[in-house]
């Protein structure tokens, strides 16, 4: 596998009940789009002081990236290009087991750990409501992309099903290599979509955080699968 790299969770870990959507408007001083950046980092910023988080926000476009990274894994596609700053510097790398079966080495799975953590560490609640606060500024960034009939709501709730449907056992799975490229030698696993098969590469315990952190998120944009 080239690295291209829910059942639901009930409740929320900032306080809101699950399938209680927080009170949310959109806010007034909204920048136009091509200009939101510095905007758009002032506001994002304070959702977390975790430096990993403070350097991601210093990247251009940031509305662009965010509506693309959204379309391409609502559609099971890989946001690499969007997200290309995200790429971990460590290589993957795998282990054999006691029964002779080669699976990702879950030491490599660390090297998630960072961006997991900065991503986990916002405040969900506060997360929810920048984004339904920007909501014009994310359909003027949606609509150039061409989802006629679609709006963006719906790229971000299939979004975020992509994330909770994956399976974090999933990433405990036997490997093959064909042509020096690892693959699942389960077909079924193999056949996953590039987005899920990024998702696995963070491991089942980064997973894990990061399915709790999307429904609480979820929960409180009304944005629940």
């Amino acid at each position: 596998m080239v690295e291209p790299e829910l059942p639901a969770m009930v409740g929320d870990a900032a306080g809101l009940p699950a399938g209680e959507v927080a009170a949310m408007g959109v806010l007034e001083d909204l920048p136009e789009p091509e200009e939101s950046d510095a905007w758009l980092r002032e506001r994002a910023g304070e959702l977390s002081p975790n430096p990993l988080w403070q350097a991601w926000l210093g990247q251009a476009g940031l509305l662009r990236r965010f509506v693309t990274a959204v379309a391409n894994v609502s559609m099971g596609g890989s946001p690499a290009e969007q997200l290309d700053f995200l790429r971990p510097q460590a290589s993957f790398s795998v282990v054999v087991d006691a029964e002779g079966r080669t699976r990702a080495d879950p030491e490599g799975w660390r090297r998630y750990d960072g961006i997991v953590a900065a991503l986990t560490s916002l405040d969900a609640r506060a997360a929810a409501g920048l984004f339904r606060g920007i909501t014009p500024l994310l359909e003027t960034a949606w609509r150039p992309l061409g989802f006629t009939g679609r709006e963006f709501d719906d790229a971000a709730q299939q979004a975020i099903a992509v994330v909770l449907e994956t399976d974090p056992r999933d990433a405990e799975a036997e490997l093959i290599e064909d042509e020096a490229v690892w693959g699942y030698a389960n077909p079924g696993l193999e056949a996953h979509t590039p987005a899920t098969k990024h998702l696995l590469r963070l491991g089942p315990g980064n997973l894990l955080r990061l399915q709790d952190w999307i429904t609480s998120f979820a929960n409180a944009a009304g944005l629940a699968p």
